[in-house]
């Protein structure tokens, strides 16, 4: 028996933590309960890493202990961890209910196939989940040319010279993007911040898999990093169920706790995931490990849940319509966008927070590591598209208190303007920046009828063009030397509410499920008008 308990202590030493056992059918859920050891160890190891990842604080710290050669206390302080980790190793290998589950871990480490619906009933530090799907399972996403916008403010000097004298700014501009910069941009990779709402991320997804049944799974990213996410199958339970929503969150936003309701109070089947660097997800969230994560998650939509992409609707909230954009533009085929309270481009946005003689550093770091161009991505999706403004939006305006500096309001006009380029244009873009800059719905009906905007008539209009030419954008409707301009003005407050709707509330309130519908979309085969 000694030998046998010692390979089980081994074991103990590195394996997961556990955090509840899930209920089933035969089975009533509960929250796994540690014994005294294993919970004073525990509590040791756990704040010596959240002190670890407060690097300003312990860094100086360990420096100055080294500078002073305090070895004694360096030394305290491993005996510390070496005991805390024997301690709660020791704790586990006496508790049944821990043991059980390490036994199915090991199981499934061997063969996830066979114990993956076992392993489903515990939730344990995801770091230990084998991995289900990688980027390069399959022949499509080796075939499938990937598509990135490249913007950054170095694009035009090519000249040596340029690139010696811009170094010292380009090494500045990386030690600030990579010190401080992605996490002020994305603070839901903070690890200190994801230790205190630790709870409220188990307690939704406990929700997520007891109450809607969800799959968890793993995935591996062509950067290395793994990808937490889960996934609630609907098909043959809800009239929505063929249609799979993707959400993608926001900036301190995880599947746990983010977007998901919403879709899954349709009845759709719905597939949320958490970006590098946050929650269970490893590595950080830049710009191209988001996108590849991202390719990822279609590919694994696509290719192990089977859903085609012209069933798949894209479902991004704020910061979450970069990873969106990205998607539209490399999956075009896909069912429809929804994007809610996000932003045509992060610059703007980036500069409002610092003094303004600060501008161009700001943007040139930005442009070079940071670069979050949601409209230039989105103009290049071909589909149907909604968006959604919050009215009192504190996030994405550079003044909370005048709707026209919200930022969706230019992600809207700039989608429009690739797609009908000889609409919004002159006096009827002037009359679309009016319609945007009240929230007020009083106000934006006196302005249609000021202009006599007939839907309609509108709607005709724009499906005899599709009839007669195509569906293709940029549309080039409106060009004819005929063409009234108070016909333009009218379509493009037509476009203007087709697209967009307003819902009054802040940025961070939930998007009620009663607004989440499908993008609207020409349709030919209305009855049209000749033009």
């Amino acid at each position: 028996m000694a030998p046998v308990y010692f390979k089980i202590l081994i074991q103990c030493l590195s394996s997961p933590r556990l955090y509840r056992i899930h209920s089933t059918a035969a089975s009533q859920g509960f929250n796994y309960e540690p014994k005294l050891l294993e919970r004073w160890g525990d509590v040791v190891i756990k704040s010596f890493w959240v002190l670890l990842n407060l690097k300003v604080i312990s860094i100086p710290v360990i420096g100055f202990a080294l500078y002073r050669k305090c070895y004694v206390a360096l030394t305290g302080i491993g005996l510390l961890l070496a005991a805390s980790y024997g301690l709660r190793a020791v704790g586990r290998s006496t508790n049944e209910v821990y043991i059980s589950f390490l036994r199915t871990l090991i199981e499934a480490q061997k063969d996830m196939k066979t114990h993956k619906r076992t392993l489903l009933k515990y939730d344990f530090d995801f770091s230990s989940w084998p991995v289900e799907f990688r980027w390069n399972e399959t022949e499509g996403d080796e075939s499938k040319q990937r598509i990135f916008l490249n913007t950054t403010s170095s694009q035009n000097s090519n000249s040596l010279l340029d690139n010696i004298l811009s170094l010292p700014i380009k090494t500045i501009g990386y030690m600030v993007a990579h010190g401080v910069g992605y996490k002020l941009m994305f603070p839901g990779s903070i690890r200190t911040l994801q230790f205190f709402i630790d709870n409220a991320i188990v307690q939704g997804r406990t929700k997520l898999i007891e109450e809607n049944r969800a799959d968890r799974f793993k995935m591996l990213t062509r950067d290395g990093n793994e990808l937490d996410s889960v996934f609630v199958d609907r098909r043959k339970r809800h009239d929505n169920g063929d249609i799979l929503v993707i959400c993608c969150e926001g900036n301190a936003g995880f599947y746990e706790i983010g977007i998901m309701a919403t879709p899954l109070g349709c009845g759709y089947s719905v597939l949320g995931w958490n970006y590098p660097g946050f929650g269970w997800s490893s590595g950080s969230p830049y710009p191209d490990h988001v996108a590849n994560g991202m390719d990822t998650v279609m590919q694994f939509a696509i290719n192990k849940l089977n859903f085609q992409p012209e069933n798949i609707i894209l479902f991004a909230w704020s910061i979450g319509g970069y990873a969106l954009s990205w998607a539209s533009m490399n999956y075009p085929e896909v069912k429809g966008a929804i994007v809610d309270a996000s932003f045509d481009d992060v610059v703007p946005l980036a500069q409002a927070r610092f003094p303004s003689s600060w501008g161009p550093l700001v943007k040139r770091i930005v442009r070079d590591y940071m670069n979050l161009n949601n409209a230039a991505q989105l103009s290049r999706y071909p589909g149907p598209t909604l968006f959604f403004r919050r009215t009192q939006d504190e996030i994405i305006a550079i003044d909370p208190d005048i709707l026209a500096t919200n930022r969706g309001n230019n992600l809207v006009i700039k989608v429009l303007q690739h797609r009908y380029p000889r609409l919004v244009e002159d006096k009827a873009l002037d009359v679309l920046h009016d319609w945007l800059s009240t929230g007020n719905p009083a106000e934006q009906l006196s302005l249609l009828r000021k202009f006599n905007v007939n839907e309609d008539l509108c709607t005709s209009i724009l499906a005899s063009y599709v009839s007669e030419y195509s569906s293709k954008y940029p549309m080039m409707i409106g060009e004819e030397a005929d063409f009234k301009e108070l016909t333009k003005i009218q379509l493009t407050l037509f476009l203007a509410r087709r697209y967009l709707q307003d819902y009054n509330s802040t940025h961070c309130t939930p998007l009620p499920s009663r607004l989440f519908v499908l993008p609207w979309d020409i349709s030919p085969d209305a009855d049209f008008v000749k033009l």
